[in-house]
C-alpha cells in the first residue's frame, strides 16, 4: 500500500508538471463578428490584450467599423504595439474622421512612437469634416438636385430669382463637396510601417540595395503593388519599395 501511494503521489506530481509545461490554448473565435466583436471587448476589459487583438483580427476579416478599429488600436495600444494602434485609429478615422477619441488616442500612439503629427493644411481640415465616401454622396446628390433646379425653371416657366438661387447654392454645394472628396482622396493610399528599420529598396527584390529605412508608424503613400512589395512615397519625399510583410494600408 505505501509503494501504490508513492506511485499515486508521482502520477499527480507528473501531471501537474506536464499541465504547467503545456502550451497555452488558443482562444476560439466565434463565427459571428458581433459575438466575436462582444469577446474582444471582454478579454480587453480583463487586461488580455493578446486575446484581443485576435477576435478583433478575426472581425475585421469580416465586416468592419469605426468602433471595431477604435478597439482594436487601443488593444494595440495597451499591449505597447504602438504602429499597430496608429494604424487601426487611422482605419476608425478613416470612417468617422471627427470621432474625438480616436484624435486624442491617435496623437497618444504617435507619442508613444515617438512620431510626431505631420502637417495639416486648410484642405485636410476641411475634408476630415466628412469621410469620403460622405463627401462622395453629398457631391452626387448635389448635383443631380443642381442639373434638376436648372431645367426646372424651363420646364414649369417659372419667374423669379428664386430657383436661380437655389441653383446656385446646391452648385455651390457640390463643388464644395467635391473639393472635399479631392481633399479625403490624397490620404486614400496612406500606409502604416509596422517593423522597425524597414528597407525602402529600389526594385522589389531581396537583394535590390535599400534606399532608406523606415520606423513603425511612419506614412508612406501607395502608388502602386508588385508581389510581396509595395511602391510607396514616403513623407521626406523617398520612391521606393517595400515588403507588404512590413507594412498596411489604411484602406485595404
Amino acid at each position: 500500500m505505501k509503494h501504490l501511494r508513492h506511485l499515486v503521489l508521482l502520477c499527480f506530481a507528473a501531471a501537474f508538471a506536464a499541465a504547467a509545461t503545456a502550451p497555452a490554448a488558443v482562444a476560439t473565435v466565434p463565427a459571428d463578428p458581433q459575438e466575436a466583436f462582444s469577446a474582444g471587448v471582454a478579454a480587453y476589459e480583463k487586461n488580455d490584450f493578446a486575446q484581443a487583438r485576435q477576435l478583433f483580427a478575426a472581425v475585421e476579416k469580416k465586416s468592419v467599423s469605426p468602433a471595431l478599429e477604435f478597439n482594436f488600436g487601443n488593444a494595440c495600444y495597451q499591449a505597447g504595439d504602438y504602429s499597430g494602434a496608429i494604424l487601426h485609429y487611422l482605419r476608425a478615422l478613416a470612417m468617422d474622421p471627427r470621432d474625438p477619441d480616436a484624435q486624442q488616442n491617435l496623437a497618444l500612439a504617435r507619442k508613444g512612437a515617438n512620431l510626431t503629427a505631420p502637417d495639416s493644411t486648410r484642405l485636410d481640415r476641411f475634408s476630415g469634416l466628412l469621410s469620403q465616401d460622405a463627401w462622395t454622396w453629398v457631391a452626387t446628390v448635389s448635383g443631380w438636385v443642381t442639373l434638376y433646379l436648372l431645367f426646372l425653371p424651363r420646364l414649369f416657366r417659372w419667374r423669379g430669382t428664386l430657383p436661380w438661387l437655389l441653383c446656385l447654392t446646391t452648385l455651390g454645394v457640390s463643388v464644395a463637396a467635391g473639393i472635399g472628396w479631392w481633399g479625403a482622396h490624397q490620404h486614400a493610399n496612406d500606409g502604416v510601417v509596422l517593423v522597425a528599420d524597414t528597407p525602402v529598396k529600389l526594385s522589389p527584390t531581396t537583394n535590390s540595395p535599400s534606399l532608406a529605412m523606415l520606423q513603425p508608424g511612419e506614412i508612406a503613400q501607395v502608388l502602386d503593388r508588385h508581389g510581396d512589395y509595395y511602391k510607396v512615397l514616403t513623407g521626406t519625399g523617398q520612391l521606393g519599395w517595400v515588403a507588404s510583410a512590413n507594412y498596411a494600408p489604411v484602406r485595404e
